[in-house]
């Protein structure tokens, strides 16, 4: 879960495991593509907000394809699914989640997302 806002970071992890979801959380994509890197647990999924300091999800999400991490992502934002896919060129396929979600809203995103990926 990569998440610049920590309430929202914090909920999602809380919302994730009681799921049954392992949890990493990144405070931008810089720390996420640094815990991509590691030999530590396998990633299946990584949410990522758009906007984020330093690193946000689309450029995390390209730096990682670069680095070859073939995993899916789930992108959220406030803005709308639109916006974001015309500002950001987010290819219209890409797994998107608009906040603010709900706890129901995020499982069912990312099992889709886990499912198609």
């Amino acid at each position: 879960m990569v998440e610049d806002e920590e309430p929202i970071r914090r909920a999602a992890r809380r919302v994730l495991e009681r799921a049954g979801y392992e949890v990493l959380t990144a405070v931008d994509g810089q720390e996420a593509l640094d815990a991509l890197g590691t030999d530590g647990p396998a990633i299946a999924l990584v949410v990522t907000d758009m906007v984020m300091p330093r690193v946000g999800g689309r450029e995390l999400a390209e730096r990682a394809r670069v680095r070859g991490v073939r995993i899916p992502f789930l992108f959220t934002s406030g803005y709308t699914a639109r916006d974001v896919r015309e500002s950001a060129n987010l290819d219209p396929d890409a797994a998107f989640l608009h906040k603010p979600w709900t706890m129901s809203e995020l499982l069912a995103k990312v099992r889709e997302t886990l499912d198609a990926g």
